[in-house]
């Protein structure tokens, strides 16, 4: 690795260099999808948790969003996640202060789970 100055400064890596970086073992691949966006509406006690936790991760608020009815303080926006399985344990942690808005399949499995949740505690 060599240092260049100039506008182009930075790093460089000489012609000669060769990454070799091992797999992962077959049990600590955790990912089933592509990297996606889940838009979400979430309080703000929730959206702070997120960003001083960093999880969920990749916030990025929707510009011009509609306050929810009753809900006024309650900002739109999205998060990133690496697959629907990882959305669902990150926003089902969040409770009752997020809520999901797209995409409409992984709003029907956090409706399902609540319901299923539901049922297991009702007796």
């Amino acid at each position: 690795m060599y240092g260049t100055r100039g506008p182009g400064g930075g790093f460089q890596m000489l012609d000669t260099f060769q990454q070799a970086v091992p797999p992962l073992p077959a049990g600590l691949i955790t990912t089933n999808g592509h990297l996606r966006r889940v838009r979400v509406r979430i309080s703000p006690a929730a959206l702070q948790r997120a960003q001083v936790t960093g999880r969920p991760e990749g916030w990025r608020p929707r510009p011009g969003a509609q306050p929810a009815p009753g809900r006024p303080d309650w900002v739109e926006g999205s998060f990133r996640f690496d697959s629907s399985d990882t959305a669902v344990r990150e926003l089902v942690a969040l409770a009752l202060d997020v809520e999901v808005l797209l995409p409409a399949e992984l709003r029907a499995a956090m409706a399902t789970l609540g319901r299923s949740i539901a049922r297991r505690h009702s007796s």
